[in-house]
């Protein structure tokens, strides 16, 4: 299973991730936003926005603005992240 990972530029605050897993099984989504494979040829002008439904937070320090965490986007591709509410920013690992 091959991983992609890329940067996230901005996503969630840490009130919507904890509401964006509270309310998963209604659909709940929140947007994180990504440098598209396009940036290469329009730097700055193009993002690739995922909408992840959050399936999992777990703490990665005591922080409490560091996370892991695991869900699905794009139907059902799943993701794993780590990702720090404090800026907003981590890592974005995709699984095809």
């Amino acid at each position: 299973m091959a991983a992609i990972v890329k940067e996230i530029e901005h996503g969630p605050s840490r009130e919507k991730l904890f509401d964006a897993l509270r309310l998963h099984h209604e659909g709940r989504t929140e947007p994180f936003t990504l440098p598209s494979n396009a940036m290469r040829y329009l730097p700055g002008k193009v993002k690739d926005i995922k909408r992840c439904k959050v399936l999992g937070v777990e703490a990665e320090d005591g922080s409490g603005n560091s996370w892991l965490l695991k869900g699905t986007y794009s139907n059902g591709q799943r993701f794993t992240a780590y990702y720090r509410t404090d800026n907003r920013t981590g890592k974005f690992r995709m699984f095809s």
